[in-house]
């Protein structure tokens, strides 16, 4: 994080290259119909997502797209579980 406090910003790693590989695995492996596999690789996804390692950019991005993914497949459950962790983050944040 830069010190100068007109300046806050915080220097974080993108999404690492295993967790964007699982990412994409797991929604092809949900549009393929293998729903328990691409969900698992999506859930693995999200473990860097909820260590706080991503940028805000990145965290913000995974979540949305792991949630667009649950409601186009009607995991509903799942949807709502990681759109309150959403929620969760956000309050976190910075304005």
């Amino acid at each position: 994080m830069i010190e100068d406090p007109r300046v806050r910003c915080h220097v974080r790693v993108d999404l690492a290259p295993e967790r964007d590989r699982q990412l994409r695995e797991g929604k092809t492996l949900l549009e393929m119909g293998r729903l328990e596999e691409g969900f698992a690789l999506l859930d693995e996804a999200m473990i860097e997502v909820m260590s706080g390692e991503l940028s805000p950019l990145m965290t913000g991005l995974v979540y949305c797209s792991v949630i667009s993914c649950c409601q186009r497949l009607h995991a509903l459950g799942r949807a709502r579980e990681w759109t309150a962790e959403l929620g969760r983050w956000c309050r976190e944040q910075r304005q």
